[in-house]
């Protein structure tokens, strides 16, 4: 199968005799790599057959006000072993940046080739010069060097807060501020001794009693003061 992988992320760059010689020399018949080849040019409609965690993703990323930025592609394959879930890649919505920006994927059991444990991972790797030519054509890079922004740390205290910690962040960025949203359940005092320790600005707090109020909590790290702002 990981020859097979490693055959369709080479489909756009060879031409189509030679990818389908190298299918059957992995013993595919003519039909199958018919079904391949219609399925990775988007003819196979999502619901049909696409993996329920995939389904769920999407729905997930539509839920956050994601869906105009994700587009499904079936022709996106990872040819290397260690991937085992979803892979995706990011691009610029300028069209003199062409190129992906980031490419990842979930390879659960990676950890276990380098050490002793067996954990579920997600990972992304960024494009050096893809990200300068995206900073570049933005107008980015002088504003980098100009701005001194705020950091912010929007820990998740309660799982139900998900939906709001994404919109606040959203919110935050576009005011001109950096935030770093966290990856699990974590307590308001972790949160806080993890904000001191990585010399975080401010902290949003919302958990169980905030969600309640239809609030959220803004903390100073460095004066303490703490202001209340309406979801």
């Amino acid at each position: 199968m990981e020859k097979i992988f490693r055959i369709l992320d080479k489909r756009n760059k060879i031409k189509k005799e030679e990818f389908e010689d190298r299918l059957k020399q992995e013993k595919l018949n003519d039909k199958q790599i018919q079904k391949i080849d219609s399925f990775m040019q988007g003819n196979v409609p999502l619901d049909d057959e696409v993996s329920t965690e995939l389904k769920q993703l999407l729905e997930i990323l539509k839920q956050y006000g994601y869906e105009k930025w994700i587009e499904y592609k079936p022709s996106l394959v990872r040819g290397l072993d260690y991937y085992n879930g979803i892979v995706y890649e990011v691009y610029d919505n300028d069209p003199k940046n062409n190129r992906a920006l980031f490419g990842g994927g979930r390879y659960d059991g990676l950890g276990k080739i380098f050490g002793d444990y067996d954990i579920p991972a997600v990972g992304v790797s960024p494009g050096d010069e893809t990200l300068k030519l995206f900073l570049e054509n933005w107008g980015l890079l002088k504003n980098l060097e100009t701005k001194n922004e705020v950091i912010y740390y929007i820990p998740i205290i309660d799982e139900k807060a998900r939906e709001h910690i994404t919109k606040i962040s959203e919110k935050l960025r576009k005011d001109g501020n950096v935030v770093i949203e966290g990856l699990e359940k974590q307590s308001i005092s972790k949160s806080l001794e993890f904000a001191n320790k990585k010399e975080i600005d401010k902290v949003v707090i919302i958990g169980e009693d905030e969600l309640k109020e239809k609030k959220y909590i803004e903390k100073d790290m460095e004066t303490g003061k703490q202001n209340v702002i309406i979801l």
